[in-house]
């Protein structure tokens, strides 16, 4: 499961992330099945964003790696299958906006996540 979107944070971050899900087991919530696949799909992903868009990852979240791992939302701790999200890009700066709105952009951006997707399919 990948879930796209774009991220609202201060003006000057810039690039994309893929949020991971963290080990929790707690009430309904046990994402220690999918922590590694969704790892792996993540990796995957943000290496062909980088290939097909040239965008860099994240210079505020993910220590340059493009990936951040994350125990506090539920769209993760409730899944059963391998999942992300794919923050795009910040909304709020001028540059990754602009890239957020060109439609050549954007369909470089799908292009680099269906290859990240068929890469983990195809294992």
């Amino acid at each position: 499961m990948v879930s796209i979107h774009a991220d609202g944070s201060g003006a000057g971050n810039r690039g994309f992330h893929v949020i991971l899900p963290g080990a929790v087991n707690e009430g309904e919530a046990d994402t220690r099945p999918i922590v590694a696949p969704s790892r792996e799909l993540g990796e995957r992903i943000a290496g062909n964003l980088v290939s097909a868009t040239g965008s860099a990852p994240s210079n505020y979240i993910g220590d340059g790696t493009g990936l951040d791992v994350r125990t506090d939302l539920g769209g993760l701790n409730l899944s059963t299958v391998p999942k992300v999200f794919v923050e795009c890009g910040n909304m709020r700066d001028s540059k990754d906006a602009a890239l957020l709105t060109s439609g050549a952009w954007r369909q470089k951006a799908a292009r680099g996540i269906s290859a990240g997707i068929v890469s983990f399919l195809r294992g």
